[in-house]
């Protein structure tokens, strides 16, 4: 998966412990603001630094079509994660993406027949429809168990996260669609702690209609 770095959004990293038996990381909640303060909702966070381990249920995730649209735009998986892609729509869709080595496609089709597909390497995967061009989505494939997509106020919660050096990365449709961005160092003990990581590339505009922006510099 290619990588850039340099200054792209304000990332504020929030640790605290994760509590209870049995439990044997911390619980790691990051918040992705831009350089203006506003948060940054539906990006991927993900951390390098740490073996493939087991894949992290859900091991099968969905990725619908309505409105002739991909739902979730953007999802993010592990490596070795299965992914359908029912026909919510009642007009067919011929899902399909060139990304290598995750290229795949699924003909004409409607409702939920159709084989499942498994995505066994690390990249960014761009899908389309054959029949409807301004249908994209988004699936961003990650070696880590430590993952998540950023919620309405620009937050996701990692759990069970062992001490130890990490890096931070971040995607979104709103940066660069073919890269991930290096968001920083994260070094994660067992005690509370706060960091903050600044980088500053400028964001794209939201997109509108469901569709987005492909890559290339904004």
């Amino acid at each position: 998966m290619e990588r850039t770095a340099g200054p792209i959004v304000i990332l504020a990293l929030v640790l605290g412990l994760a509590a209870g038996p049995g439990v044997c990381g911390t619980t790691v909640t990051l918040t992705l603001h831009d350089a203006s303060g506003a948060a940054v909702p539906g990006a991927v966070i993900y951390l390098d630094g740490v073996a493939r381990g087991p894949v992290k249920a859900p091991t099968r995730v969905v990725v619908d079509q309505r409105d002739k649209l991909f739902v979730p735009q953007v999802t993010v998986v592990q490596t070795g994660t299965d992914i359908s892609f029912p026909n919510s729509d009642s007009v067919s869709h011929h899902v399909y993406s060139f990304a290598q080595p995750n290229a795949f496609e699924l003909p004409l089709y409607k409702g939920g027949i159709h084989p499942l597909v498994r995505f066994d390497h690390a990249g960014i995967v761009t899908l389309g429809c054959n029949i409807h061009d301004s249908m994209i989505g988004y699936i961003v494939v990650v070696d880590t168990p430590h993952f998540g997509t950023t919620d309405a106020n620009g937050s996701v919660s990692l759990p069970d996260v062992a001490p130890g050096g990490y890096q931070v990365q971040v995607w979104s449709p709103r940066l660069d669609p073919s890269k991930t961005i290096a968001g920083g160092a994260l070094n994660v003990d067992t005690a509370p702690q706060s960091q903050l990581i600044g980088v500053a590339r400028k964001l794209r505009p939201e997109p509108a209609g469901g569709s987005s922006l492909l890559a290339g510099d904004y």
